[in-house]
């Protein structure tokens, strides 16, 4: 049976933590350094479910990689096989990278649709229309994409009609070993972008303007090996410390962040009444309160509020005196924590992509399961401001995202046990 996590509420949050590396900017550089055939090192890689399975991807693809240790990744060798079936697709979203891979690296891919957290519709869409404007044919038969990259590209200039962080993602991949110059336009600005445009330049493609919304990239076919590259710190674990700690009450320094990365969450706890010190470049110090000003956010692309970090709000907004209000622009159907908060006590009303939040009410334990990654965490973080116990389901969704969490809010006082 699936271990469960047991949160006996009322602990006030103090101390110091330590961010790991991000999951998600992870998984893009593990396809990325796949497409030399030379060893390229990635240092402050996340041990996660997410990355355990990319790398079993890429071993079945005929790369030969490696954990040195807990945090370093080292991948070489050929890609031999570009046919992705569906066992390893269906468990994280970070295979549709593979479609940019393999049609870079031997112009032609079946890759069965990915899977990864249920929190409304994520299509392939733009992945794909604009991939044929880089000279890709594909059809999608039997659950599966066919793709072939023939010679001719059709346009110099690839417009996103929507700024998909996995889309942009998959087009620098695909780019990279295209020895032409082409131009991304509307692409998405996440810092995730940067940290993969950063090394694929440290792998000899040319490539300016990530993080804005338009990417120069010329690629090349000999793409350099022989490198060690650092995976940015994880900014939704950073959120996630950092509302942990100001809903209970507590301080907290957080190192290996950066806090340009959570401006928008940063600004909004500021305004509500958190105390939060920047430490330089790559640390912050907050110190909560016991209760805020009600909050109003909306999730957005970069560089406006995390969809990830939306759950969280909502158990932030408990701590709040009177009305909040948190939208989502950009998964409207990730509300499947509400009816869990709500068995907590939490008076929540959902209207289609917004919520309203009366806060400032206790919440009481209860048993509840945890449906993705981020909502799991958000309700582990609603049992540390709960009267009695809070059960969780869903430890599968925490491992899958995140190397130790349950073990960085127990360092900081949190009373959590896994069993």
């Amino acid at each position: 049976m699936e271990s469960k996590i047991y949160v006996h509420g009322g602990k006030i949050l103090s101390g110091e933590v330590t961010v790991d590396g991000s999951k998600n900017s992870a998984l893009a550089c593990l396809a990325a350094a796949s497409l030399s055939e030379d060893a390229i090192t990635l240092t402050n890689v996340p041990r996660t479910m997410d990355i355990d399975v990319m790398v079993q991807i890429l071993q079945d693809a005929g790369k030969k990689v490696k954990f040195l240790d807990e945090n370093t990744v080292t991948v070489h060798g050929c890609i031999q096989n570009t046919v992705l079936q569906s066992e390893l697709a269906s468990k994280i979203r970070a295979s549709a990278y593979c479609l940019g891979l393999f049609l870079a690296t031997n112009e032609k891919a079946q890759i069965s649709l990915p899977g990864g957290d249920k929190i409304g519709d994520r299509p392939l869409d733009i992945h794909l229309e604009c991939m044929e404007d880089l000279g890709v044919e594909y059809e999608i038969k039997s659950g599966a994409i066919h793709a072939e990259r023939k010679e001719s590209i059709t346009e110099e200039v690839v417009f996103l009609r929507y700024p998909s962080v996995g889309a942009t993602c998959n087009l620098l991949i695909l780019a990279s070993k295209i020895n032409r110059k082409i131009i991304l336009k509307n692409v998405s600005k996440e810092p995730e972008i940067v940290d993969l445009a950063n090394l694929l330049s440290a792998m000899g493609v040319s490539i300016s303007g990530a993080g804005s919304d338009s990417i120069t990239i010329k690629g090349t076919e000999q793409l350099k090996g022989g490198i060690a590259y650092e995976i940015m710190p994880d900014r939704i674990e950073s959120g996630i410390i950092m509302t942990a700690v100001a809903i209970t009450g507590g301080a907290c320094k957080i190192n290996n962040c950066i806090p340009t990365h959570n401006l928008a969450l940063i600004r909004t706890y500021k305004k509500s009444g958190v105390e939060v010190i920047q430490g330089g470049e790559d640390s912050l110090y907050i110190d909560g309160k016991s209760t805020y000003k009600p909050i109003n956010a909306i999730a957005m692309p970069y560089p406006g509020m995390p969809t990830d970090l939306q759950p969280l709000l909502a158990v932030y907004a408990q701590r709040c005196e009177g009305e909040s209000v948190i939208k989502d622009s950009v998964f409207p159907e990730r509300f499947s924590y509400v009816n869990e908060l709500r068995k907590m006590g939490a008076n929540i009303v959902r209207r289609g992509n917004m919520i309203q939040i009366i806060g400032n009410k206790l919440l009481s334990g209860a048993p509840l399961k945890g449906s993705d990654i981020r909502a799991t965490t958000a309700l582990v973080c609603a049992g540390l401001i709960a009267k009695d116990d809070t059960i969780i389901s869903g430890m599968y969704h925490i491992n899958r995202g995140y190397p130790n969490l349950c073990g960085m809010l127990q360092k900081l006082g949190a009373d959590i046990v896994v069993k």
